[in-house]
């Protein structure tokens, strides 16, 4: 388990518009992945995962919670006794080759849970699931995520808990997105968005608008997200490029490839924040980290912080929609500036040590940079080498 000091998570289910609870179709875990050698029995921590599953379509709800079931010993079986020792022990393994590990055995797991969901006999061909998980490694200053679909994983960055600015490691995989609309497009997929006519919000708070346009009843014309299609027919017209499942569209480039990102450095981070799409709709990556954040200012623990992101979300639906979507987030707050010999296990008992320390105002950090993002707090694209490029979605 995770410690509760550092680690809140809540997951709730949505409502359809005539105000019924909705079947949660979200799933999430948290796992700590533990070390070991065949000459010893003694297991260290070798890192946290952190995953969230936004699961769509009929067996959404199956296929998201098998990913989440199957994830972590999926990680673990790909990373072997040998990698999980090393990053365990803080052993000799560069970071080059950590990450190479890393990248691998994140994008096996997806894989592993694709093919989970596929023999348990889930309606795979109209089914799927975003997923993002989040990998901590015990030794060393780095957070390595692997997302597919449009769930989000968002650190905090700045000298303390109270002054710190929103930095997306990931980037929403939907045909908004142009250089995923170029891939799918390229592939086959017919990406369209249709115009429908529809009362929209009277403000900018997130419906696209088609500005003038109305139709004979008066209404405005509101442009729907862009959706992916058949080459042929008009279906399945599914919101994301990527996705566990959906596999009527494997041919025309949607998949469970992950899209492997990091931050290199985390020691100026405060805490990670992983979610589905029900929060990141309508409220952005900024205010996410401030209502975390105020919350965590406050004294509160990451429970209850995660708990207020996720009513405000519901409250931000409730205004601008006539249903609420599933609403799922994680908040873990990030060990660093710590030498890598010295990285705390998750299981000992910190009694309150570690919470005080993240919640001080005065913290030191390696830089006072405080408005802009340093060099080290950009995300990263890991290759399949292990060697890292500037992420530059789009």
């Amino acid at each position: 388990s995770v410690c509760a000091q550092t680690l809140g998570a809540s997951s709730q289910a949505g409502y359809t518009s005539a105000g019924y609870r909705k079947r949660n179709q979200d799933a999430y875990f948290t796992k700590q992945v533990v070390g070991g050698s065949s000459s010893t029995t003694v297991s260290s921590p070798a890192g946290v995962l952190l995953g969230v599953f936004d699961g769509h379509g009929e067996d959404g709800t199956a296929i998201a919670n098998t990913a989440s079931e199957v994830f972590g010993e999926a990680f673990s079986r790909s990373m072997g006794d040998r990698g999980l020792y090393e990053l365990s022990t803080c052993g000799s393994t560069n970071t080059k080759s950590a990450l190479r590990m890393e990248r691998t055995a994140l994008s096996a797991a997806f894989r592993s849970s694709e093919r989970a969901a596929e023999s348990a006999g889930a309606d795979h061909m109209f089914s799927g699931s975003t997923g993002i998980v989040a990998w901590v490694p015990s030794c060393g200053s780095r957070v390595v995520i692997a997302n597919v679909g449009d769930s989000r994983c968002i650190a905090a960055v700045g000298p303390s808990i109270s002054m710190c600015h929103a930095v997306d490691i990931s980037s929403d995989q939907c045909a908004t997105r142009p250089d995923e609309k170029r891939r799918v497009c390229a592939a086959g997929a017919r990406v369209v968005a249709f115009h429908g006519a529809r009362e929209c919000a009277a403000d900018s708070r997130g419906l696209r608008k088609t500005q003038g346009d109305t139709n004979s009843s008066g209404l405005e014309t509101c442009a729907e997200p862009e959706r992916l299609y058949l080459p042929h027919k008009w279906m399945p017209g599914l919101a994301m490029t990527r996705s566990i499942g959906d596999t009527v569209l494997r041919d025309y480039g949607v998949d469970a490839t992950a899209e492997v990102t990091a931050l290199l450095d985390t020691r100026d981070a405060q805490f990670l924040v992983v979610c589905s799409d029900g929060v990141t709709e309508f409220i952005t990556s900024e205010r996410v980290v401030r209502i975390v954040s105020e919350q965590l200012a406050a004294g509160s623990s990451p429970q209850a912080a995660v708990e207020r992101l996720v009513q405000l979300a519901e409250i931000e639906w409730r205004a601008r929609e006539s249903n609420v979507d599933d609403i799922t987030a994680i908040v873990y707050i990030l060990p660093h500036g710590q030498d890598d010999r010295e990285a705390p296990s998750l299981h000992q008992d910190q009694q309150g040590a570690l919470s005080r320390k993240f919640l001080s105002l005065g913290r030191k950090v390696r830089r006072s940079n405080i408005v802009g993002v340093t060099a080290e707090c950009k995300p990263m694209l890991i290759q399949t080498n292990g060697r890292c490029s500037t992420f530059r979605p789009g």
